[in-house]
């Protein structure tokens, strides 16, 4: 159990530095989009695609992370007859394969940003996303499906705080 919950620290971890480039990615997209200079509009889209490239080995660790808590966590069920613990570690199985699928989505999100941001020109009438459309729709598309994951994720998290809490009690296991 242990074990698995620094495998998951870990993934949490990685995961908040992948989250961290793609902001910052989004934001220098945005910041491209909406700038009239060439040579400022360049930087934001240089800078967000490098970010992109900082976010992607992180999501991977995640992910991979996730997945390896997730099978340390199933496997820790075998060590116990307590119908308490395992629930709880089912409850943890659950949340990280959540999370594991959360970082995907996330993974792929960043590569549509990526192609999408190479799409940017600038033209004499400003800047343009040239033939953009299909990324975009795939861009929003998988943004919509890590949003609600992202809540499958927060109400697992929650039913293991509340579990924890109220459902747990490891004095009365032993007893």
């Amino acid at each position: 159990f242990l074990e698995s919950s620094v495998i998951l620290d870990s993934a949490r971890e990685d995961r908040a530095y992948g989250n961290y480039h793609f902001d910052l990615a989004e934001l220098f997209y945005t910041s491209a989009l909406s700038e009239d200079n060439e040579t400022r509009m360049n930087t934001y889209k240089t800078n967000c695609l490098v970010n992109c490239t900082e976010a992607l080995p992180e999501y991977y660790n995640a992910n991979q992370n996730f997945l390896l808590a997730a099978n340390y966590f199933e496997n820790t069920k075998q060590y116990t007859n307590f119908s308490n613990y395992i629930t709880l570690l089912s409850l943890y199985v659950n949340l990280t394969e959540s999370g594991a699928r959360l970082v995907l989505l996330r993974y792929n999100a960043t590569i549509y940003l990526s192609q999408i941001a190479e799409k940017i020109v600038f033209e004499e009438e400003g800047v343009v996303l040239d033939n953009a459309t299909e990324l975009l729709d795939l861009l929003n598309e998988t943004m919509m499906a890590y949003g609600g994951e992202m809540g499958t994720f927060n109400k697992i998290q929650d039913e293991i705080d509340e579990y924890g809490i109220e459902g747990f009690s490891p004095i009365r296991e032993f007893t």
